[in-house]
């Protein structure tokens, strides 16, 4: 009692603004509405509801003559009704529920109208817009538009954070992207009104590269359990744990249709681990695995197998959903391998009004004895029962070919415990990763995370481009050839470095003169070429053909396109090559090698 809230001395007299949508267009099947603080839609009949004073649009503004006694359940909302309610503003613009029949009576208007013709039917429409001009119309809003940017409407909060408080919880919220790890809201739970004892704490994430989508901490228990959506590495879909060290207790469950196992759960504690499947051609659906303790672990110096290492298994039970293609005394129920016992339990599926199933028991031995002789198999290996009033006699060599198969069974499901094993380790391992990662997606209709994105990413290509020039040119050292003609300079003096320093720009000098000579002399070629053809074609002009005219304009046209090409290449070298020559000065007189012996004045 003291904890219910005291009467409202104020309930039913405020005041709020509520968005009214109408049905009848725009195939709305019922009237509905919409908060506009939360977006959330409630049922005109909610009992949220305890009247309505007035309705209004751009059009018109109309007053509810209802009777709102029991709420809003009751009101009908035929704005076209004058009776229950009252506009303001003469006008044509009231929506009506009868639309179908103002649409009828629009479409014979306009039959009549073109049947009739312009001057019949210009008398009407002079009236009615004499009577239009007498309506007035609904005053112009004096705020501006709303204008909400997409940033703005992503961050829905001061700051893009909030926090409300309720009775022993409180909720968090925050924009998608403002938190690194893709946080979008916090649930935290408190025992006591003063926030001060966690109880529990739920959290929601957003775009995360590992798609967990919620996390659960329980402080009572400290179990963590995570949450994801389908298109994690692993198809993991939920992970309770206490801690993330290996051979701990743990649940993971799987989306079972991503795996090519069938594994929907797993359960590990520190000395079993449990599976469940779906779906699998053996129609297998269990197996559970017994360890025992782990040997001491081997010296640094001895190699040892991973596998052999592994904590050794006790016993492995396995069960089977029922094969419809077997007999049900011959289809495995439930298959036990007591490895260290070396015993081999079978218990079959019941057959159709039986209550006991039949059985098999094997006792496992080697080929030979200790003394060496071979061992043949006999009845007091394999024990049966079988279920019915008949039993079959079973030849001792079909059960010692059974035993050896379920032998080779065996390997094989410790095998797969083992990488059962080895696979939590890898998801564990991942999970950390992940988990310090915290790498978020981001979707391609996001333009502008795209864009700074795309930005980032062109300018760490360009840094690395860069990078690379730069090695290249420290890597192609200029001074060697000239070194080499000098025999080798053990010590550098001011004469070698002046002489280096001129040897390098006269021979760079004389490889842009020729490289120069080298365009101007297939340019004087292209022309000469030119020059020959169009003298030929003077003196040949009358005689030709059409076929030959066409092969001479050809001719032209690619020849005056190489010596276009031929001529901006020349006039291009000749503004480079000045800067080339200046340039390759400036980094001779900076060359660590003869920086000391030479002075360079800018």
């Amino acid at each position: 009692e003291a904890e219910k809230p005291k009467p409202d001395p104020l309930y039913g007299l405020r005041v709020h603004a509520w968005v009214l949508v109408l049905s009848g267009k725009r195939e709305v099947p019922e009237s509905f509405y919409i908060d506009p603080f939360t977006g959330k839609s409630y049922d005109t009949k909610d009992d949220h509801f305890l009247g309505i004073e007035s309705v209004w649009n751009h059009r018109n503004y109309w007053v509810n003559m209802q009777d709102c006694w029991n709420g809003c359940k009751d009101l009908e909302f035929d704005l076209g009704d004058p009776v229950r309610w009252e506009f303001l503003l003469l006008g044509t613009g009231k929506p009506l529920l009868s639309l179908p029949e103002i649409e009828e009576e629009e479409e014979a208007e306009d039959e009549i109208e073109d049947l009739l013709g312009s001057f019949v039917f210009g008398a009407i429409t002079t009236q009615m817009k004499e009577e239009e001009s007498k309506a007035f119309d609904m005053p112009a809003s004096w705020v501006e538009p709303i204008r909400i940017t997409p940033k703005e409407f992503e961050t829905r909060c001061p700051q893009g954070k909030k926090e409300i408080l309720y009775k022993n919880a409180k909720l968090e919220k925050w924009a998608p992207y403002l938190n690194s790890n893709g946080l979008i809201s916090r649930l935290t739970l408190y025992e006591d009104p003063e926030y001060s004892k966690v109880l529990e704490v739920k959290e929601w994430f957003q775009n995360r590269e590992d798609m967990m989508e919620r996390r659960e901490l329980n402080k009572q228990t400290e179990v963590t359990t995570e949450y994801f959506a389908p298109g994690h590495v692993q198809g993991l879909k939920v992970h309770a744990y206490r801690t993330l060290e290996p051979e701990t207790e743990r649940t993971m469950e799987f989306y079972s249709e991503t795996r090519v196992d069938g594994l929907q759960k797993r359960v590990e504690t520190p000395t079993d681990m449990a599976e469940y499947f779906e779906g699998r051609s053996d129609f297998l659906w269990y197996r559970h695995a017994e360890f025992g303790k782990r040997a001491k672990k081997p010296s640094n110096n001895t190699q040892v197998n991973i596998e052999s290492n592994a904590r050794p298994i006790v016993k492995i039970t396995e069960r089977f959903h029922r094969n419809p293609a077997k007999p049900a005394d011959e289809d495995v129920a439930e298959r036990i391998f007591l490895i260290l016992k070396e015993r081999i339990l079978l218990t079959y599926h019941y057959k159709k009004n039986y209550i006991t199933a039949s059985k098999r028991e094997f006792n496992k031995r080697s080929d030979v004895d200790t003394t060496g002789n071979k061992i043949t198999m006999s009845h007091d290996m394999c024990l049966s029962y079988q279920a019915g009033l008949t039993e079959k006699d079973e030849k001792l060599f079909h059960l010692y070919e059974m035993m050896l198969r379920l032998m080779e069974e065996e390997k094989l499901s410790r095998h797969q415990v083992w990488e059962s094993e080895m696979e939590v380790l890898d998801i564990l391992r991942i999970r950390e990763e992940e988990v310090a990662a915290n790498k978020l997606t981001v979707s391609i209709y996001d333009t502008e995370r795209n864009e700074k994105s795309r930005e980032q990413r062109e300018l760490m290509e360009r840094l690395m481009q860069e990078e690379r020039q730069r090695q290249v040119e420290q890597d192609l050292d200029y001074l060697a050839p000239f070194l080499i003609q000098m025999g080798g300079v053990e010590k550098m003096t001011k004469w070698l470095a002046l002489r280096l320093k001129e040897d390098c720009l006269n021979d760079f000098k004389h490889r842009l003169v020729d490289k120069a000579n080298l365009i101007q002399a297939r340019f004087e070629k292209e022309t000469q070429e030119l020059q020959k053809k169009q003298q030929w074609y003077q003196q040949n002009q009358l005689n030709m053909i059409m076929e030959d005219e066409n092969a001479y304009i050809s001719f032209c046209s690619e020849a005056m396109f190489r010596i276009r090409i031929l001529e901006n290449r020349l006039n291009r070298h000749k503004e480079i090559a000045p800067q080339k020559y200046i340039a390759l000065e400036e980094k001779l007189c900076k060359d660590p090698r003869l920086a000391e012996y030479i002075k360079f004045y800018t």
